[in-house]
This record gives structure tokens, C-alpha cells and sequence, in this order.
């Protein structure tokens, strides 16, 4: 594949690099901010060979090219973006939203159902900020947790691992015997925390950035929030419980990434209004001094003690919902989150949940909302395959064509072709694939499957889960799979046995 004729492809295609706002890419996509979406060519962008998918939110184009090609087409795009400077114009208005139809293309009925979304403009336009913030950091996070599973791994096979079953409760102890396991082990985790422990400086860079300050400035912020000097000012003014330091008003680390979030939010308006005022002669030494002696000070007083009782807060929800110690709340916990995140999906305010991942993963180690909305992919996957056969025996070539264009990517994680093309326009099997996401949800729940990281879903998440009950437990990845299997089982059935043959007749849609 020629990865630098495909950017140039894909420049072209949006409308030359005048066109161009921003761009970033993920673990699959390239995301693209435009200037005025009228200039692109959505035809000619989904046609580029290798563009597997492509995406639309507004102004923002997201082009699927796949784990690995990304990367090396996003960094020859940046290359032919250097030294362009955007030009500004205004925004094209979008058409009055219409109903969804089964023989439109999903990207068009993705569309329809974001336009009626703009009375929550406010809401989708902070999800975008989270979204914007987090994203880049994707590849190291599935890094650290592979590098945790990986550590996980050599914990337990290295040694001898005595694994118990009690009530639905699987634990594990692990006896060492052996130096270059231990050393493996040690190296692995090393990897790991090299990245998760900082996490709040990254997210600071990128927060500063999101939010128009200085992005070395928002890691500066990130950076005194985990100094323990932060632990030190606790104690001199009485903010610091000596009988159980977790639950100090003020501690090294208290607040997390919602902390910073907030301080480079601030950051932003405090850099801009000095160097708006601040002498060109004073300006390059004294304003990042006076940003962060006011921001910085606004952080460790104010800020971090909020954000930290934010977080514990996040913390103790979920924590008393996905680990009670009652199976039967887990269950119906795992049924409800994973039924009602398609409906986030399509909202677009699963964007949101990262912070909380997040924030569980920086007190914890592992994330235990992220295995268990991963099953909504799967019921997905079910619902699309009950729907082939089905529209197959009546005949309807719409649906199969739909069916057979999106499932591939819906395995994959990627899952919004199913949701706008097949599961949604149709309605009922929009509410199938939750059900029996729901099923595959409360399984997980019922174990407690944590994983070491968020990234991509459905079946390429599987190395992630390596958590049960809050233990490092690679028996978490199976389980996991098994998740995956009853999602789309029971994905199908609902949907085999609701959605009547007779809707899928051609002449219905």
C-alpha cells in the first residue's frame, strides 16, 4: 500500500489542505476537522482504496483505515499539512433532519440523527472536548495494559497459581520460584506504569492543547498534582488524615484527569488574557509564570480537593455497582449498562465514559465499566446475522448488502455501520441488540471481568481482560470471549424471534 498517495488521496478528497481545521488519528481512524464540509467529496474520500469506513459528525470526517495503516498514512498526511496554514470560513448549515431509511447510506442516516441532536449542542460539544483529549493517548494506554497483562501473565504462569472458585468468585495466589520470572514480571510492570502512573501529566498536555494554553503548561499542571510536595502542604495546614491518608482532603494525586481537565479549562483564559496584555518584551518569560503561580495555585487549593471528592465519588459508584457483593444487583447492572449504551453510541455521549475509565483506572489498575458496554458490539453482531437470514429468505438485497458491508467492522469494534445502516433505520432490532448485549453484560458482572485498559472492543479487546473481582486473573480473558458469544447468541434470538419475517419484506421499508 502506498501510504503517501492514499493522504494525498484523502487531502484532496476534504478539500485540500485549506480546508483542514485540525487533525488527529486514533488506533483505526483519522479524524479530520474541516472548514466547510460542502468542499468535501464523500464518494470520492470512501472510495480511496484502503479507507475502509468513513465516519461523519458535522465537520468532523473520521476515515477507518485499520490498526497499523493509520499511523503511517497520518503521519504522511501530517507531512503534506506541515507547512499549510488553514484558512477560516463559515461553516455550511446542516439540512432539515429527516426519518431514517433502510436504503439510504448509514453515514446519511447518521447524519439525520446528529442533526436532531443540536439542541444539545453544549453536551456534544463537551463529549468532542473528552473525546479530543483522550483519544491521542489511546495507543499508550493499550500499550500499558497489554504491558499489565502481559505482567499479569508471567505473575501467574511464572509461579505456582492456586485459582478457587466460591459463589460465582474466582481468586487466585500466586507462589514465586523463580528469579527471571520475578524479573520478567518487574519489567512488564515497569512498562506499564511507566505511562499509567503519569497519566495526569498526558492528559494535561493534551487538556492545554484541547483548550487553546500552552501544552507543556497543562503538563506543568499534570505534574504538580503528583509531586508529593502536594502531600507535605496537606500537612502543614491540616488537609491530611493521618489515620487514613486515602480519605485526605488534599493528597499527591487527588483529583486525577477531571482535575487537570478542569485546571487547563482555566489555564486556557488565563494564558490568552496575558499574552493579550502582557508586553511583547515580557511576554515569553513572565506569562507561563503568572499562569501557572494563579492557575497552579487555584489547583492545589481548589481544584484538586473538588476533583478528588469528584473521583472518589465516580470511584464509589461504580465500585457499588459493578463489584457488590450481591450477584444478583451485578447482574442487573451489567444488563442495564450494556443494553443502554447503543443509545449513547448513537448520541455520541459515550465520549463521556473515558473519563470515568479513567479516573477508575488511575485508583485501581483496571476498568470495570469497559468490558461490560464492549457487549453491545456483539449484540449488534447477532441482531445483523438473524436479519441476513431472515431478509435473505424474503428476499430483501438492501438488507443483506447492509448486513454484509458492516458486520466485519461491527466484529471489530467498530460499530456505528450496523447501527445506521441495519439496526436502527429498522427500530426493533435496535432494541434486540441491547437486550442481548444485556444478557453477555450481566455475565460479565456476575465475575466482575475487569480489563487493563479501554481501547478497541469486540473480539481484538480479548488480551485487555485481565481482572476478576479486582484481581489480576488471566482466566478474565475467557470469560470475556464467553461474554462475546452469549452477546451475539442471545443477539440473535431476540432479534430471531421479535422482528417478524414480514417486516423485512422489500415493499416494508
Amino acid at each position: 500500500m502506498d501510504y503517501k498517495l492514499t493522504a494525498e488521496n484523502i487531502l484532496k478528497s476534504v478539500g485540500t489542505a485549506s480546508n483542514v481545521k485540525t487533525f488527529t488519528n486514533c488506533m483505526t481512524r483519522l479524524r479530520i476537522n474541516v472548514i466547510d464540509p460542502s468542499k468535501v467529496n464523500n464518494e470520492e474520500l470512501k472510495n480511496i482504496p484502503g479507507v475502509l469506513q468513513l465516519i461523519t459528525d458535522g465537520d468532523i470526517y473520521q476515515v477507518v483505515l485499520g490498526p497499523g495503516v493509520v499511523k503511517k498514512v497520518a503521519d504522511e498526511f501530517a507531512t503534506l499539512m506541515k507547512d499549510v496554514a488553514p484558512v477560516t470560513s463559515t461553516p455550511t448549515t446542516q439540512d432539515k433532519p429527516e426519518g431514517l431509511d433502510i436504503n439510504a447510506d448509514w453515514k446519511e442516516n447518521k447524519a439525520k440523527i446528529k442533526a436532531k441532536q443540536n439542541k444539545f449542542a453544549w453536551l456534544s460539544k463537551g463529549m468532542r472536548h473528552l473525546a479530543n483529549i483522550f483519544t491521542p493517548l489511546i495507543p499508550a494506554i493499550i500499550a500499558a495494559g497489554l504491558f499489565a497483562a502481559l505482567a499479569s501473565i508471567i505473575k501467574q504462569v511464572g509461579g505456582a497459581t492456586v485459582t478457587e472458585v466460591t459463589n460465582w468468585v474466582i481468586t487466585s495466589k500466586w507462589y514465586p520460584y523463580s528469579t527471571a520470572s520475578e524479573v520478567l514480571f518487574n519489567i512488564a510492570t515497569a512498562f506499564s506504569s511507566g505511562f499509567t502512573t503519569y497519566l495526569v501529566i498526558f492528559a494535561g498536555v493534551n487538556a492545554a492543547k484541547e483548550f487553546g494554553a500552552t501544552p507543556m503548561l497543562g503538563g506543568f499542571l499534570g505534574g504538580i498534582c503528583s509531586i508529593g510536595n502536594v502531600t507535605s502542604i496537606a500537612k502543614l495546614i491540616g488537609l491530611y488524615n493521618t489515620e487514613n491518608e486515602l480519605a485526605s482532603t488534599l493528597l499527591a494525586g487527588k483529583g486525577g484527569v477531571i482535575g487537570v481537565i478542569l485546571a487547563c479549562l482555566i489555564l486556557g483564559y488565563v494564558e490568552k488574557h496575558l499574552h493579550k496584555h502582557m508586553p511583547n518584551s515580557l511576554d515569553t518569560v513572565l506569562t507561563p509564570f503568572i499562569s501557572i503561580l494563579i492557575v497552579g495555585t487555584v489547583y492545589v487549593f481548589g481544584i484538586m480537593i473538588v476533583a478528588g471528592y469528584v473521583s472518589d465519588g465516580i470511584c464509589w459508584a461504580i465500585g457499588k455497582m459493578t463489584m457488590n457483593e450481591h450477584i444478583a444487583v451485578r447482574m442487573i447492572v451489567g444488563f442495564f449498562a450494556a443494553a443502554l449504551f447503543l443509545p449513547l453510541v448513537m448520541t455520541g455521549m459515550h465520549h463521556g465514559l473515558v473519563a470515568f475509565y479513567a479516573t477508575e483506572l488511575a485508583q485501581h489498575r483496571y476498568v470495570s465499566l469497559y468490558p461490560v458496554l464492549a457487549m453491545a458490539g456483539a449484540g449488534q453482531v447477532g441482531a445483523a446475522i438473524a436479519l441476513y437470514i431472515k431478509a435473505r429468505k424474503k428476499k430483501n438485497g438492501v438488507i443483506t448488502k447492509n448486513v454484509l458491508s458492516s458486520i466485519v467492522p461491527g466484529i471489530l469494534g467498530v460499530g456505528e455501520p450496523l447501527i445506521y445502516s441495519v439496526t436502527l433505520p429498522l427500530g426493533i432490532p435496535f432494541i434486540t441488540a441491547g437486550l442481548g448485549a444485556g444478557i453477555g453484560g450481566a455475565f460479565l458482572l456476575s465475575f466482575r471481568v475487569g480489563s487493563t485498559a479501554w481501547g478497541p472492543s469486540g473480539f481484538m479487546a480479548i488480551p485487555l481482560m485481565g481482572y476478576i473481582n479486582g484481581q489480576e486473573n488471566m482466566l478474565g480473558m475467557g470469560l470475556y470471549s464467553a461474554g462475546l458469544v452469549i452477546s451475539i447468541i442471545f443477539g440473535f434470538i431476540f432479534t430471531w424471534f421479535i422482528v417478524k419475517e414480514k417486516r423485512l419484506e422489500p415493499d416494508q421499508q
